[in-house]
C-alpha cells in the first residue's frame, strides 16, 4: 500500500473515532439531563405526598375533636352546649377550642401551634343541619377543610404570606364560602376535605 493511501486510512479512522466520542458525550449529556429532571420531579412528588399525609393527620385529629364535641349534644334541637356544632351560619370558620393546646393551625409536622411563624396548615369547619323533625335538628353534617401552601412556593407558612385572601398576621382566618371558592382557583394552595354526619345521643 502506498504512503498516501496509508495516511488517508489513518485520517479516516481518526475522524470516525472523534465522531463516536462526540456522539457518546451528547448521549451522556441528554441522559444526565433526563436523570436530573426525573430526580427533581421525584423530590416534588415526595414533598407533595408528605404534605398530603400530614394534612390528613391534621384533618383526622380535628374530625375526632368534632365528634368529641358532638357528645355534648344530648337532645333533639339546637346543640347549644357544643363548641362547634352549634354554629348555624352554614359558612366556613376557624374553630376555637376550649381545650388547652388545641388550635386550628398546625406546624409542618401536623402538631397544633399558636405561633404564627410556624403555622403551616389551617383548619376550617362548616356545619349543615341535614335532618329536622318537628322543627328540631336531629342530624348535622360537619364539613372540614385543611388548606396549606404547596412546597416550593416561597414562604410556606399561612400567616406570613403577603397579599391575597390568606394574608393574615394573627392566625388561621375564617374563610367563608367566597374565599373557599377562591382557594380552588389558586394553584399554590392545596386543600383536603372531610365530612361526617353527627346526631345527638341521649345522656346516660
Amino acid at each position: 500500500m502506498s504512503a498516501r493511501h496509508t495516511r488517508s486510512a489513518h485520517k479516516s479512522r481518526a475522524g470516525y473515532s472523534l465522531i463516536e466520542v462526540m456522539t457518546a458525550v451528547a448521549v451522556m449529556i441528554v441522559g444526565s439531563t433526563g436523570i436530573a429532571v426525573m430526580l427533581s420531579s421525584t423530590e416534588g412528588l415526595q414533598a407533595d405526598a408528605w404534605e398530603q399525609s400530614t394534612a390528613l393527620q391534621v384533618a383526622t385529629t380535628w374530625m375526632d375533636r368534632v365528634r368529641r364535641d358532638g357528645l355534648l349534644w344530648t337532645a333533639a334541637g339546637a346543640p347549644a352546649q357544643t363548641a362547634y356544632l352549634k354554629d348555624n351560619s352554614c359558612d366556613w370558620f376557624a374553630p376555637v377550642s376550649t381545650m388547652v393546646g388545641e388550635y386550628p393551625a398546625a406546624d409542618a409536622f401536623g402538631r397544633d401551634t399558636n405561633v404564627a411563624a410556624n403555622m403551616r396548615y389551617c383548619v376550617n369547619l362548616r356545619m349543615f343541619p341535614v335532618q329536622t323533625i318537628n322543627g328540631n335538628t336531629n342530624a348535622i353534617r360537619a364539613d372540614l377543610l385543611v388548606f396549606w401552601f404547596r412546597s416550593g412556593t416561597g414562604n410556606n407558612t399561612i400567616v406570613n404570606r403577603t397579599g391575597g385572601i390568606l394574608s393574615n398576621s394573627s392566625g388561621c382566618p375564617d374563610l367563608g364560602t367566597a374565599n373557599v371558592q377562591a382557594l380552588a382557583q389558586d394553584s399554590t394552595i392545596h386543600r383536603l376535605y372531610l365530612s361526617n354526619v353527627l346526631t345527638w345521643v341521649a345522656a346516660p
